[in-house]
């Protein structure tokens, strides 16, 4: 991962109960929400994350897809 400050296209990042906001510099939102069968372990405190990566996805229909893996 890296500072926020060095992704000059991100204003801001929460993660709140079980969804992440990304707000975009421009004012666009992104909003991811983990939905499973299971309860998940989520761990918050941003010093467990070791690392994460992730990449946006545009379909034919112009939705967009943001798939982030967290690496602890």
């Amino acid at each position: 991962g890296r500072l926020l400050s060095s992704d000059p296209w991100i204003q801001s990042a929460k993660f709140i109960d079980r969804s992440v906001v990304v707000e975009h510099r421009e004012g666009v939102h992104v909003t991811l929400t983990v939905n499973t069968e299971t309860r998940p372990k989520m761990i918050t405190h941003k010093s467990y994350v070791a690392d994460f990566e992730g990449f946006m996805q545009v379909d034919e229909q112009s939705n967009r897809y943001l798939n982030v893996s967290l690496f602890v």
